[in-house]
């Protein structure tokens, strides 16, 4: 590629233009707006805002119309559509649980569609066209930006502009990095070690945003309380080992048993915290309750050498702000339930009610 081809595609288009004067201002403009560009994303405070300026960049100053931005953990095994403007992910439903598919990701080259035969063979619209961008954000964490043209005109604006395009999600990176680290070490003080779950410290900061929004919105919230049932038995018969193992196999029943917009705590030992926020009615509550006890009493876990053992859970339900208005109390309120199940035969799911609480004061 000679300089003149590599200065128009900086530039974004290809310039019809003849007078070097004019060709050089538009390079300072855009070199200018690059930097401006640049200084305002070190400005902003998440990946979301980060996400959001470079998807205005897109829209406002390509006139890109269809594109989606997601976010791939190798790692973890983990994609996450961020960003959506318009109709384009046609492959996401191939490719969600299994991100490592992704070509682009994968081969980290760009994916084009190709005349004649289908260079990614999980885009599943016939009539568009599709161009997809892997940024490496860290060792093991991805961007994918995947643009979806309605005709191969669109197609050829895009490839004309690549190298631009790239050169605001360059700029953007080190950024987006900077912003992972620190979401990550929030996380590690936000999350049980052994489980991978919010812990403790994590529902008592939350509570102060979370509350306020969920009344504003006049929404209910049912807080399971959570105790596994002779789980001293299984540490002291079987080891450590094999307790951390049972308490990360009821983490994932806990996570495979509620919503994304749920919250799960272990909150302390083998005792766990579910929130259902914005729960349609305590039948609602309960029933998800009595599914999570359900499962916890079928799943089989290993312990050595084909030997395999069950366990079940003893759960309080609490109701907010139908119990009280105070979520500390809904939380004692809850323990107390709990405690009605656990002295009560073990393995059941109790609603708190008020006469409880003088049960208890007695006991």
């Amino acid at each position: 590629m000679d300089i003149d081809e590599k200065l128009q595609g900086f530039i974004g288009y290809k310039n019809s233009k003849t007078n070097p004067l004019d060709e050089s201002k538009e390079i300072i403009d855009n070199l200018s707006n690059l930097y401006q560009f640049k200084k305002q994303v070190e400005l902003d405070n998440t990946k979301d805002e980060i996400y959001r300026r470079i998807s205005e960049v897109f829209q406002n100053k390509f006139k890109i119309k269809n594109f989606t931005f997601f976010e791939i953990d190798i790692k973890k095994q983990k994609m996450q559509k961020v960003i959506e403007i318009g109709e384009s992910l046609y492959c996401h439903e191939s490719i969600k649980n299994s991100p490592e598919l992704c070509r682009a990701a994968r081969t980290k080259n760009d994916v084009v569609s190709i005349d004649f035969h289908n260079s990614c063979p999980y885009f599943n619209k016939e009539n568009k066209f599709y161009f997809c961008m892997n940024i490496d954000i860290t060792k093991n964490f991805y961007l994918i930006v995947h643009f979806v043209c309605d005709t191969k005109e669109e197609l050829d604006e895009i490839k004309n502009k690549n190298i631009f395009i790239r050169s605001y999600l360059k700029e953007a990176s080190p950024t987006i990095e900077v912003k992972l680290l620190m979401n990550a070490l929030q996380e590690s003080a936000f999350t049980d070690g052994l489980t991978q779950l919010y812990n403790r410290k994590y529902l008592e900061e939350n509570l102060k945003k979370l509350i306020p929004q969920v009344n504003r919105d006049n929404k209910n919230i049912a807080l399971l309380m959570l105790d596994m049932d002779h789980f001293k038995a299984v540490n002291d018969e079987y080891g450590h080992d094999i307790g951390d193992k049972v308490l990360k196999e009821l983490s994932r029943i806990l996570q495979e048993s509620v919503r994304e917009s749920d919250i799960l705590v272990r909150y302390g030992g083998e005792e766990f915290i579910v929130l259902l926020i914005g729960i349609d009615s305590e039948e609602s509550a309960m029933n998800i309750a009595h599914k999570i006890g359900q499962k916890v009493r079928e799943n089989e876990i290993d312990v050595y050498a084909g030997t395999t053992i069950k366990k079940t859970v003893s759960i309080g339900l609490s109701m907010y702000p139908q119990d009280s208005k105070l979520f500390d109390t809904v939380i004692k309120n809850a323990d107390i339930a709990l405690y009605e199940a656990k002295s009560s035969g073990r393995d059941k799911v109790v609603r708190f009610q008020k006469e409880q609480v003088t049960s208890v004061e007695l006991f």
